[in-house]
């Protein structure tokens, strides 16, 4: 079915979610590198020593050993820490927000290839038929040929459009095991070919297209991908901006507690300082710097301008695809119709020995399930892309009382 197909191929084991996934565990890294900004910095020192005392020293041993431990922890850096922190959590909701766009984007893929499969289904069982018919009609002009009531171009015009048939039905035989070649990789089981797809019960109908202006709204405002842009632009701002005030001053508090093997004078057992560090000017590595991070969150900036018009475009295209397939779908209800009426009829001139063309009537029929089929899963599959562009969940396009 469907809905196992897109259970396993969506699953967090897939590739491209685990690509996802990695991405957000880089994020979450460099929020953790940003926060220890502040954080508390400690050591232990152990010297071992020996030393020769003059004449006037007190303590004319010669052992000079000594351990210290020493505390660190930056109070207050104007900015630059809470900059970073900033820039790595907007990073993480955008790896969240890719992470779940890959995954409906993976949906979307699972049910393009489900529908593949189907459709080649179709296509094999109408070219199979028009194989079978051309078949007939070549074997029964083989048989007037053997009694000379045909000419030799008519046979072999007959076996032309018999062989033509064949390939065609053998080669749509082909895309049944290809389509579903890939449909295993897609769901993330290579090899492992499906034998009979259940057709799911769609009912795309039950979905009113909106304006075009509210649909390009909505792609505007909800779309996944975009968000996700607008959080890297955000972190990248942020970058910058942390990298702008590395110059401004840093007060941090030092702490030292030593024990000494051989006391002197100038020797403390204890120290506390609070230190105010002022840059006096740029050098050539913060200005490279900046520029560094400057470009950057230009970059951003543009992939955000460059997505917003490339999905306003897809929406128009969308918008348009299923108008186009709602007029075609209508068309084939009346092609549907008439092509049972005239399979009955073709039945019936068949049983009473009229007509031969049943032949006809039973490929027309196929051509058109085909037909209507086909319309069907690539109506889905747009309301599914169009729901991934406005920000909506496209598994709902399947399961229209999903929330």
């Amino acid at each position: 079915t469907l809905e196992f197909a897109i259970a396993a191929g969506s699953g967090s084991a897939h590739p491209a979610l685990l690509a996802a996934q990695a991405g957000e565990q880089v994020a979450e890294a460099e929020l953790e590198d940003a926060e220890s900004g502040y954080a508390l910095e400690s050591s232990v020192r152990l010297t071992a020593g020996w030393v020769q005392p003059n004449e006037l020293a007190l303590d004319q041993t010669h052992d000079d050993h000594s351990a210290q431990l020493n505390v660190r922890k930056v109070l207050y850096d104007f900015g630059v820490t809470g900059n970073k922190i900033g820039a790595a959590e907007n990073l993480i909701l955008a790896s969240k927000l890719e992470y779940e766009y890959t995954r409906q984007l993976q949906v979307v893929d699972i049910a393009r290839h489900f529908f593949n499969v189907l459709i080649a289904d179709l296509k094999y069982a109408w070219d199979n038929e028009s194989m079978a018919m051309h078949y007939v009609r070549y074997d029964r002009i083989r048989e007037r040929h053997g009694l000379r009531q045909v000419s030799d171009v008519e046979l072999l015009q007959s076996e032309n459009s018999y062989q033509a048939a064949l390939a065609q039905r053998n080669a749509s035989e082909n895309m049944q095991r290809t389509s579903r070649a890939l449909l295993a990789v897609a769901i993330n089981r290579p090899g492992e070919l499906s034998t009979d797809l259940a057709r799911p019960g769609l009912n795309i109908a039950t979905h009113q297209l909106d304006e075009l202006d509210d649909l390009v709204s909505a792609a505007v405002r909800d779309n996944l991908e975009l968000q996700a842009g607008r959080r890297k632009e955000a972190a990248a701002r942020m970058d910058l901006d942390a990298a702008q005030k590395r110059i401004r001053p840093t007060l941090d508090a030092t702490f030292q507690f030593s024990e000494y093997s051989r006391l002197t004078p100038n020797r403390d057992d204890a120290r506390a300082r609070l230190n105010l560090v002022i840059p006096l000017h740029e050098n050539g590595i913060h200005r490279s710097e900046i520029a560094e991070k400057r470009a950057e969150w230009l970059q951003a900036s543009a992939d955000v301008m460059q997505l917003e018009t490339r999905l306003r475009k897809q929406v128009a295209e969308l918008w348009q695809r299923i108008l186009q397939l709602q007029v075609r779908q209508q068309e084939l209800k009346v092609a549907t119709t008439r092509t049972e009426l005239e399979l009955d009829r073709a039945r019936g001139e068949y049983q009473l020995e009229i007509k031969t063309n049943l032949g006809d009537a039973m490929v027309n029929t196929s051509e058109v399930r085909y037909e209507q089929a086909k319309n069907d899963y690539e109506q889905t599959l747009a309301w599914m892309r169009l729901f991934l562009l406005t920000g909506r969940n496209p598994e709902h396009v399947l399961n229209p009382g999903g929330t």
